[in-house]
């Protein structure tokens, strides 16, 4: 076996341990790693193993893409039907496997070992991915899905074969049935990579036409699935969710009233006309439509305010709150993101601590590894433009914007989760390129001495 091989095995065993450590009371008490969006992924593997289809108890549902649930299945009959240490374990696995493929992604590139481990340490240690990797939410195996498509992708772009750009493209789609959120990544995926057709467009729209056939042909028959059953021709029903998060946000920036006023007061408002109009909303598909219709009309009305809210820096913060609520030290749904959209960051943190500054303290190591990573990445990110390697930038703008914005106004630190393997990549080139000018410079004083 390669070296590099070997030490990415090693890797993912630190890693798997490191998130154990801080996953211990959670085995305990795995409430603890519930979330409010949780119960919508243990039902529909729960119905797996109950009913033997795709549901919420007996009925079908579509509220989340299948991929995180189905592979939860298993696990959670081992556990006896209820999660515990087995789906917790499997968490671990699934979201620790982003370690050895960023490894892998970096000596790919030729990064010299000890710059490869400092970039991957960005991820194997700091907050955000140990706080999600245990947790019943999709996220955690989505920022491995997001690794994954970087390795393919670089693999694509340093041996120029199209088969590695295939295999980006499947594991894109298979992204979609992790998250939604993948659903348009081709688009940014094939402006990435278009650079290296720059003498045969021909060729790039052969591949792309292929890699677009293959990253859709995943997640059709998902898509048809949900037509059949009456759910419209969407990939999941939580979109519609996601629209009332967002136009709530853009209100309560309006009014300085708290988002949840506004999403209390749409639920009130689809019920009473969906209530008053029967015949118009005989379907899920025909109440899902109008509920996207009239939220997205809301967001038209104050596109400034909205797409000022794709931009929020509270998406990149380490999620310290997750962590400390894994641990038991914390408690979540304290309205904290309210106060963060109308009063911004710091107050958010002064209303979650509530004075209790001492458990930010506990993880500041973690956060400051993190706060060097961004500023290594940037370092290397300017660096490589300043000697026109445009390489890692052109794979990072499109890919690292998209999963920046597409979220939209929502604002919760694991959504920068899919950027932190790129964000890893940048800070070992950045590491390497701060330790080389310094060697130049060192170099370049004691010649002057000796001259």
């Amino acid at each position: 076996m390669k070296r590099e091989y070997k030490i990415a095995l090693i890797l993912f065993g630190c890693a798997v341990l490191f998130r154990l450590l801080f996953a211990i009371p959670g085995m305990q008490n795995p409430e603890l790693l519930m979330r409010p969006d949780s119960a919508t992924y243990l039902a529909p593997a729960q119905a797996l193993l109950e009913y033997g289809h795709y549901g919420h108890g007996s009925f079908p549902t579509a509220l989340r893409v299948p991929l995180y649930p189905v592979l939860l299945a298993p696990w959670l009959w081992l556990d006896g039907g209820s999660a515990g240490f087995f789906c917790i374990l499997i968490n671990l696995l699934l979201s620790s496997a982003a370690v050895p493929l960023i490894w892998l992604s970096c000596r790919e590139l030729g990064i010299p070992e000890k710059y490869s481990l400092a970039g991957t340490a960005i991820y194997l240690l700091t907050p955000t991915p140990v706080a999600l990797a245990p947790m019943f939410l999709s996220d955690g195996l989505f920022g491995t899905v997001a690794a994954l498509e970087m390795f393919f992708l670089i693999r694509f772009l340093q041996r120029k074969e199209s088969l590695w750009l295939y295999l980006a493209a499947v594991t894109g789609g298979l992204g979609v049935l992790v998250r939604p959120l993948n659903l348009l990544w081709i688009v940014p995926c094939l402006l990435a990579v278009s650079f290296q057709y720059r003498k045969s467009w021909r060729k790039f729209l052969k591949d792309g036409i292929i890699a677009t056939l293959l990253f859709s042909a995943v997640f059709a028959p998902w898509l048809l699935r949900n037509h059949i059953r009456g759910f419209g021709w969407r990939i999941d029903t939580v979109s519609a969710d996601s629209l009332k998060h967002n136009a709530a946000i853009v209100e309560s920036r309006l009014t300085g009233r708290p988002a949840q006023y506004f999403r209390d007061a749409y639920e009130v408002h689809f019920k009473a006309h969906f209530a008053a109009n029967p015949k118009l909303f005989r379907t899920e598909a025909e109440e899902l439509t109008y509920r996207e219709q009239y939220l997205t009309a809301i967001l038209k009305k104050h596109p400034g305010i909205y797409l000022k809210g794709f931009f929020h820096p509270v998406n990149f913060i380490p999620d310290v709150p997750s962590l400390l609520e894994n641990l038991g030290l914390s408690k979540g749904n304290k309205g904290t993101l309210d106060v963060i959209v109308n009063y911004g960051i710091f107050a958010g943190l002064k209303h979650y601590f509530n004075g209790q500054y001492w458990l930010l303290i506990l993880l500041f190591p973690l956060c400051l590894l993190l706060a060097a990573g961004y500023f290594l990445a940037v370092y290397g990110f300017f660096s490589m433009l300043r000697k026109k390697n445009w390489f890692l930038p052109l794979l990072f703008l499109p890919l690292g914007f998209y999963y920046a914005v597409v979220t939209g106004p929502v604002a919760y630190p694991r959504f920068s989760l899919p950027i932190l393997p790129y964000l890893s990549l940048l800070t070992a080139i950045g590491l390497q390129m701060l330790r080389e000018h310094r060697k130049n410079r060192e170099t370049n004083n004691t010649s002057e001495r000796n001259f």
